[in-house]
């Protein structure tokens, strides 16, 4: 019983610190497109080859599939200001910095593996990282925040279960 209370303390400290660098994540990512344009995260040309061009045998890329799951979300969601947005806005896609609030951490950790390198490189400087290390130390979150929020076990998870 102690282990399971040992546990479930872990994951909720592990939660609290996940909470606070995906929203930081956010953050960046809206300022970092948004300065672009209110509709950098839809243009394509805003990340890389693989993402944004690469063409799977449908003649669709990452980015096409990405953002019909956006735009389907947005269409889906009951959140207030989605609902506001939709009455003062009829017919118009939400800019970056509301969209990104319907991101879960796993979209936002496959956006930042889509960006540009120079994109990757600005925002891993941030946090002392290399851009490799970003993406890689992102992923990884998402999958420690996916163990606590499905109230899987933590404590001596091995690597391998992690990554």
């Amino acid at each position: 019983m102690d282990l399971y209370v040992f546990d479930k303390r872990l994951r909720l400290i592990f939660l609290d610190a996940i909470e606070r660098i995906e929203i930081a994540l956010r953050v960046d990512v809206a300022l970092l497109l948004g300065k672009r344009s209110r509709d950098a995260h839809r243009n394509p040309a805003e990340f890389n080859l693989v993402f944004g061009s690469q063409q799977d045998s449908g003649g669709r890329t990452a980015h096409d599939k990405w953002l019909d799951r956006r735009d389907e979300s947005f269409r889906r969601s009951q959140e207030e200001f989605v609902k506001h947005f939709k009455v003062k806005y009829r017919g118009e896609y939400p800019p970056i910095w509301i969209a990104i609030e319907l991101w879960d951490f796993g979209t936002l950790s496959f956006v930042l593996d889509g960006l540009k390198l120079a994109d990757q490189t600005k925002l891993a400087d941030k946090y002392g990282l290399r851009p490799v290390l970003l993406t890689s130390f992102v992923r990884n979150l998402n999958n420690i925040r996916n163990i606590c929020a499905h109230h899987s076990r933590l404590w001596n998870k091995s690597p391998a279960d992690i990554t």
